[in-house]
């Protein structure tokens, strides 16, 4: 009879084990999208960019490469001109209408975004 029993208690501690290590995936889920939305809210400011440099690049099979184009631009931002490079899978950037989005508080918080992408959103 003890032998019946063990196989019950190791199953009811398995099954609030896994109940735990569950809920702890939720948890870290909900933090990381909560995390993931604040990212995009505190970037709300937009600015055209000036192109200073392209560097396509065609991608390999072989070498696990992507392709597209390596991007260096400036922007200003409260009368400061900022700096930054990226590299996105366009071919075509000038197609792309890029713009940056960044944080108003610190204009260094930037990302590179297609022209039609809405900032802050």
């Amino acid at each position: 009879m003890a032998r019946r029993l063990l196989p019950r208690m190791q199953d009811a501690r398995s099954r609030r084990l896994l109940g735990r290590l569950l809920a702890i995936l939720v948890i870290a889920f909900v933090v990381s999208a909560a995390l993931g939305r604040w990212a995009v809210v505190r970037r709300s400011s937009e600015a055209s960019i000036t192109i200073v440099a392209t560097l396509p690049q065609l991608g390999s099979s072989y070498e696990q490469s992507p392709t597209g184009t390596t991007i260096r631009y400036t922007f200003q931002a409260g009368g400061r001109v900022f700096a930054g490079s990226a590299f996105r899978p366009w071919l075509d950037v000038s197609e792309q209408h890029p713009k940056v989005c960044f944080a108003p508080e610190n204009p260094e918080d930037h990302l590179l975004v297609e022209g039609d992408y809405r900032c802050g959103v």
